[in-house]
């Protein structure tokens, strides 16, 4: 137990002693009332000190905390699009659903069917689209993490008149 000197000026006494034992509840300042209300009052203080003194001592047998960053991974694009080739008009299918992220993150998914028509933003792992016109177009993926890093994938559509 620590050991702790209590100095009051005469004065101020009876104030000081009066106010501890209205603290802890004496109706009436006696000496011997008085004597029992400043011992609760010091035995508290130092109960607290203790306690306080022995959480800092168990704080500091813990290891140092260190920060550890964790470098985020962008998502695997992975896109199929059925049927590839066809005439027009061709309904396509475009289908991210194989794409994944290295952190389990949710993704969003963004589909350029190559003919300025546009998909973004779509939680939804497929799209559909009919090419109405003959040609050669790049269906692009973007597969987008809540980290906020994406990844491209592209399939080849080739419309025939």
């Amino acid at each position: 137990m620590a050991v702790f000197t209590l100095t009051i000026a005469d004065a101020d006494v009876p104030r000081v002693i009066a106010a501890l034992c209205d603290n802890f509840g004496y109706a009436e300042v006696t000496a011997g009332n008085a004597l029992a209300g400043v011992m609760t009052y010091i035995t508290q203080v130092v109960a607290n000190v203790e306690a306080a003194a022995a959480r800092q001592a168990a704080l500091a047998t813990l290891p140092p905390i260190t920060p550890i960053a964790v470098a985020s991974s962008p998502p695997v694009a992975a896109l199929t699009a059925t049927p590839a080739t066809g005439a027009t008009p061709r309904l396509v299918t475009a289908d991210a659903s194989g794409s994944s992220d290295p952190q389990g993150l949710a993704l969003s998914y963004s589909f350029d069917f190559g003919d300025g028509f546009v998909l973004a933003n779509q939680t939804a792992a497929t799209a559909s689209h009919t090419y109405s016109t003959a040609g050669t177009y790049t269906l692009t993926l973007t597969a987008t993490n809540t980290a906020g890093l994406s990844s491209t994938g592209s399939a080849t559509i080739t419309v025939t008149a």
